[in-house]
């Protein structure tokens, strides 16, 4: 199999994709187990992560976005 992007194959993207899910799942389950009686923690740590995500990963992905050479037309 040939590597994709920086020597990652396929599966092994898979691989990191599904860790990187049963980690999040895990962190709602451990939040759960400290506060039984309220299920508010997991809600509040998926917004915070969601929110971080799109505001940081937009602000990466735009400026890298903004580095790029635009072709000329003309």
């Amino acid at each position: 199999m040939k590597p994709l992007i920086y020597g990652l194959s396929i599966p092994s993207m898979v691989s990191l994709h599904l860790s990187s899910k049963m980690w999040e799942f895990s962190v709602g389950l451990h939040m759960i187990s400290f506060r039984p009686e309220s299920l508010i923690l997991p809600p509040i740590y998926g917004a915070v992560e969601s929110a971080s995500t799109a505001l940081f990963g937009s602000i990466i992905i735009g400026q890298r976005v903004e580095r790029l050479t635009y072709v000329q037309v003309g």
